[in-house]
């Protein structure tokens, strides 16, 4: 009997862990995404330009895309809610196109962005691209726009996260988010003209990690 009871006990282990295993891993809605991503995600107006950025601190630390801060030390930065501060650049990765800005507050409840990590992408893999657009009359809310993963590619020595997600100028230093809204990777730049379309890159997020460790941990 005793050996009955223990052989039953341990093929009711193995049911549940085979009914565990086959059960689907619901992916949140993409408005859920929205909702959870959005307030992170800033504008920011540097001399004659405008970006994005990506809030990564709960005390007011941004990630953003170096080019838009190039030149000035001083820039303006816009919440999801209309709030407006100054900021200031702390830090800049030029070769892989990375700054960080401080946003001069003493605040300590900003909200704070999910970062994931790129080390496991796969080509085809969905993903959203979020920013500011360039037109600057469009203001808030920030766009989404969705694709996929279109490939790891290498230009100049630099890994980057190629996506056909559209990306418009005014995106740069915004996050490239997968489905569960984790922040994969910093847009950075894109190709544009006529004949091409969805030619569009990301810095991976764990070489902004890198970045995030040297400057402020």
């Amino acid at each position: 009997l005793t050996t009955l009871q223990a052989d039953l006990i341990k093929t009711n282990a193995d049911i549940a862990k085979v009914q565990t295993d086959t059960v689907p891993q619901t992916t949140p809605s993409f408005a859920k995404v929205v909702a959870l991503v959005e307030p992170t995600v800033v504008r920011i107006d540097a001399a004659d330009i405008t970006g994005s950025g990506l809030i990564i601190r709960r005390t007011g630390y941004i990630l953003t895309a170096e080019h838009i801060v190039n030149g000035t030390s001083s820039v303006k930065i816009t919440l999801l809610n209309g709030e407006k501060y100054d900021g200031t650049v702390i830090s800049r990765y030029v070769i892989v196109d990375l700054a960080i800005v401080k946003i001069i507050s003493t605040r300590t409840d900003f909200p704070e962005a999910i970062l994931g990590t790129s080390e496991d992408l796969k080509v085809g893999e969905e993903v959203a691209a979020v920013g500011f657009p360039y037109l600057s009359s469009l203001g808030s809310p920030a766009t989404f726009t969705t694709g996929i993963i279109s490939a790891i590619r290498t230009v100049d020595a630099v890994e980057y996260i190629q996506t056909d997600a559209a990306v418009n100028p005014g995106n740069s230093g915004g996050p490239l988010i997968n489905l569960k809204g984790e922040v994969i990777g910093l847009i950075s730049w894109g190709l544009y003209g006529w004949a091409i379309q969805g030619l569009n890159f990301a810095v991976p997020i764990d070489e902004a990690k890198i970045v995030i460790q040297n400057t402020i941990e």
